[in-house]
């Protein structure tokens, strides 16, 4: 009588076991979409620098390797121009560890750079009338997935940026956006999403009439990495 019981407590343990997977109840493989597979032919970003051009509207020269994308960004506030030069490798990392992500971190909204990666330390909004705390520029090397452009957009100015400019069309473009989103939302009429971080946030003087331009940082990846990106 014993050893039936025992068989009976044994088939009962298998079939919970067996039955507790089709119930579900902690996710899966299909509740987010994988990371898609690494694609490292052609070319990324390997390097980001940032340049306080001072109140000169010609940017320095680029350091060896590195090209300026010409679009200054701090337009409208008055104070210093200020330049970013990009580098592009390949993208196996072959000669240096490809970015895979930039993102900012604006001390006035109390954000720190909760991300890591590597600080750029040039304040985004230098000069003598600035008028909150600083904003900085981070990116995390990655050796999947990759930057393949990096893109500023002045929206006040109508003009985009592409770095190198044959990503433009090429790639979909990550925005980057507020760690801490804010009262501060992207105009309904421009094609970032509303939390997307304006370079030049709280640098308006109303008083003196002087608007500071909109101005969006972003940069391109694989179509399969975007997609996956809006997934999560």
């Amino acid at each position: 009588m014993g050893e039936i019981k025992l068989r009976y407590f044994v088939f009962f343990l298998i079939s919970v076991a067996l039955f507790l997977p089709a119930c579900g109840g902690g996710g899966g493989d299909d509740d987010e979409k994988s990371l898609p597979p690494p694609n490292l032919t052609g070319s990324a970003i390997t390097g980001i620098q940032i340049v306080d051009g001072g109140f000169d509207g010609t940017p320095p020269p680029a350091a060896p390797g590195y090209t300026v994308l010409d679009i200054d960004l701090n337009e409208g506030t008055g104070d210093h121009y200020i330049w970013l030069y990009y580098k592009v490798g390949p993208a196996d990392g072959s000669e240096g560890t490809p970015i895979g992500e930039i993102y900012t971190v604006d001390e006035f909204d109390r954000e720190t750079p909760s991300k890591g990666g590597t600080k750029i330390p040039v304040n985004l909004n230098e000069g003598p009338s600035i008028q909150h705390d600083p904003l900085w520029l981070y990116y995390i090397n990655s050796s999947w997935p990759v930057a393949r452009c990096v893109v500023v957009a002045n929206e006040t100015e109508k003009i985009t940026k592409f770095g190198p400019p044959e990503a433009e069309g090429k790639y979909p473009v990550v925005w980057v956006k507020e760690l801490l989103p804010d009262q501060w939302k992207t105009p309904s009429e421009f094609p970032q999403p509303p939390d997307a971080q304006d370079l030049n946030e709280g640098q308006s003087f109303p008083l003196l009439l002087l608007i500071s331009d909109w101005i969006f940082i972003g940069y391109c990846v694989d179509q399969e990495v975007y997609d996956w990106l809006q997934s999560r």
